[in-house]
């Protein structure tokens, strides 16, 4: 269910900023493995504490890896993607929409009692949170 709900808190701000690339809603979304596969390492990436460049590294990595290149449309057939930049290059919406995936993915575990790592942030150490007991665990330095 988390990768479920990780795909479509993706797809809010599609409505708002058209440039926000997509994919169909979950029942509606390629049935491949290579898919399925990519959203279960974002959620899991998202749950062992990566931050969304990290997320985006991994799953342009996994790209590489199955043959996809740059191509400034989203195209199987040929196996470009627009997205297949530094995550620096990516347009603010696109990261914006990486940040949302990792947000609604971590509220989803929290609220389901879940374990969830968290990365540094300013004020905060990294740190595991075990959801189900409260119990925090400040990562090693």
């Amino acid at each position: 269910y988390a990768t479920r709900l990780g795909h479509a808190g993706s797809g809010v701000l599609a409505p708002v900023d058209p440039a926000v690339m997509v994919a169909a809603p979950w029942d509606m979304a390629p049935t491949t493995e290579e898919h399925r596969t990519s959203m279960r390492n974002g959620v899991a990436g998202a749950l062992a504490g990566k931050t969304p460049e990290q997320i985006h590294a991994a799953w342009m990595a996994e790209k590489v890896a199955a043959g996809w290149t740059y191509g400034p449309v989203k195209d199987p057939e040929t196996k470009q993607h627009p997205c297949m930049v530094t995550y620096a290059e990516l347009p603010a919406s696109q990261r914006q929409k990486d940040s949302l995936f990792v947000s609604t993915v971590r509220c989803m575990a929290a609220s389901l009692g879940g374990v969830v790592r968290y990365p540094a942030s300013p004020g905060f150490p990294a740190h595991t949170r075990d959801w189900s007991t409260g119990a925090n665990t400040p990562d090693p330095a």
